[in-house]
């Protein structure tokens, strides 16, 4: 047989290779497997509309998030927290 002579150095590295690949494969085969587990997607609540265009689909998530904004300062001045105004 052939005497290859390995020194330490070159030994590590040639070990941690091939512990690096080992622990690689098994990484990838948990990440395919929890995919295979996890349940599909809910269903959306809200459908888009194919005739709003972008900038009025943007407005009207605007005019939502202020009014939900709102709501959620109404309820805390209704608990008795101080709130302060907007920052605009």
């Amino acid at each position: 047989m052939h005497d290859i002579n390995l020194e330490n150095g070159d030994r590590a590295s040639v070990t941690l290779g091939l512990v690096g690949a080992v622990q690689w494969g098994s990484i990838g085969n948990q990440k395919a497997s929890a995919a295979a587990r996890r349940p599909p997607p809910p269903p959306e609540g809200e459908k888009k509309d194919p005739s709003v265009s972008g900038l009025q689909a943007k407005v009207l998530a605007s005019k939502k998030r202020k009014e939900a904004m709102k709501e959620a300062m109404a309820k805390l001045r209704g608990r008795g927290k101080p709130v302060d105004g907007p920052s605009e």
